[in-house]
């Protein structure tokens, strides 16, 4: 192969003069040198081939591919630690079902596009000769990207949230009312935020475990700490009187202890 110097056309061995511009050629160059050039036009031509197909794994998929698959294992994990010291993370599970989405289209587009033609096949005729249009590339990538970015965005809410667990931020977020704020019935609160009352009440053993302990390292008996109370009587059935958390505590391990 031979290089022309004035214009840089690539020319055959056995030309004297470039077939673009009919400069005089000089020698060939290397082997090494023209294996060189040809893996790169190779190169260039599968880019350009790639391009064009909307069903191509680019590195814009494999990236996000990569994300979602990590995302998804992470949350797998924070899933399983949940379980383990009693965290309930919500809509977690959601995330991992968005982060397992946009890796099956990302590494898997032409399986993702089977099922469509398979959609179409109800609406035209020889669905199977279908073809991907531009649009379709576009909002592929755009499905990927925001599934991955959900996912994202449901972890980290899990992660923010596991110090703190769902029935004590709805205590909080009880004792937090605005409009009863001058009141000193814990009752005008739970009546204030029913449908958070009625989530607590809901958490079953889970809410009275996480108050008792809350309850144990409390330094007074507080508004949350007597909305607590009113709430580990409500889940138990029991009605134990109590002035403060101490005598609260005293009298649920003393029923607690009989009772079994």
């Amino acid at each position: 192969m031979k290089i022309c110097d004035k214009c840089g056309a690539l020319n055959s061995d056995n030309r004297a003069f470039c077939v673009d511009c009919n400069e005089k050629l000089g020698d060939s160059i290397s082997q090494r040198e023209q294996d060189r050039i040809e893996q790169s036009i190779d190169s260039s031509l599968d880019a350009l081939y790639n391009d064009k197909d909307p069903l191509y794994v680019s590195r814009f998929d494999k990236l996000m591919g990569i994300i979602s698959l990590i995302g998804a294992l992470a949350s797998v994990i924070l899933l399983a630690v949940g379980l383990f010291f009693k965290r309930d993370f919500g809509f977690l599970w959601l995330g991992i079902l968005f982060f397992a989405l946009a890796a099956v289209e990302a590494f898997c587009p032409k399986l993702t596009w089977t099922i469509e033609q398979l959609r179409l096949s109800f609406s035209i005729s020889n669905s199977e000769d279908a073809e991907p249009s531009a649009f379709y590339k576009v909002c592929r990538k755009a499905s990927i990207f925001l599934a991955t970015i959900i996912g994202i965005v449901l972890f980290l809410t899990a992660v923010a949230d596991f110090r703190h667990p769902p029935v004590v931020k709805y205590i909080s977020d009880i004792a937090e009312t605005e409009s009863v704020a001058y009141s000193s019935h814990s009752q005008d609160y739970i009546e204030a935020n029913p449908e958070k009352w009625e989530g607590i009440i809901a958490s079953g053993n889970y809410a009275v475990d996480t108050f008792v302990e809350w309850l144990e390292n409390a330094d007074g008996t507080g508004l949350k700490e007597v909305l607590m109370m009113e709430a580990i009587n409500q889940i138990t059935g029991d009605q134990i009187s109590y002035s403060t958390k101490d005598d609260f505590l005293f009298s649920f391990y003393y029923s607690s202890v009989h009772t079994e």
